[in-house]
């Protein structure tokens, strides 16, 4: 499975790294990213600042997160690891679990899934890279 960035836009910024895609990945295990191709951090696609977007699952096995204007980046970086990777994710399982390999359809059943998965797995995985700071006893 490759990371790939893409040199983001000026003034544009990707809130998480590729080191951060990968530790996400691999707190979550290789089960769940079985058959993932290819996570890519690009340019957003035909920008238009009344509509955010985050991330997408294109086709099976391929994963988008989008670059963010750069003053708001370094804020949604947890966003970006816990909430979109984590949901895009949980589209990749689905498709995988049932072998779609056409493009990408979206339902609400779908969308079910794939948040029921982001919720499934934040807290382990932000347990597991951000693990609260120990406290000296009084």
């Amino acid at each position: 499975m490759r990371i790939h960035v893409h040199a983001p836009r000026p003034g544009f910024a990707h809130p998480a790294s590729g080191r951060d895609v990968r530790a996400v990945l691999d707190a979550v295990g290789a089960s769940a990213w079985y058959g993932l191709r290819v996570v890519e951090l690009r340019q957003t696609e035909d920008f238009d600042p009344r509509s955010l977007v985050y991330g997408r699952t294109r086709a099976p096995g391929e994963i988008f997160l989008y670059e963010q204007r750069e003053h708001e980046a370094a804020a949604l970086r947890d966003f970006m690891r816990f909430d979109v990777l984590l949901h895009e994710l949980g589209h990749h399982v689905l498709q995988h679990r049932v072998r779609k390999v056409g493009s990408v359809q979206r339902t609400s059943d779908h969308e079910r899934f794939a948040e029921a998965f982001a919720d499934r797995w934040k807290p382990a995985v932000q347990a597991a890279l951000d693990p609260p700071a120990c406290q000296e006893p009084d």
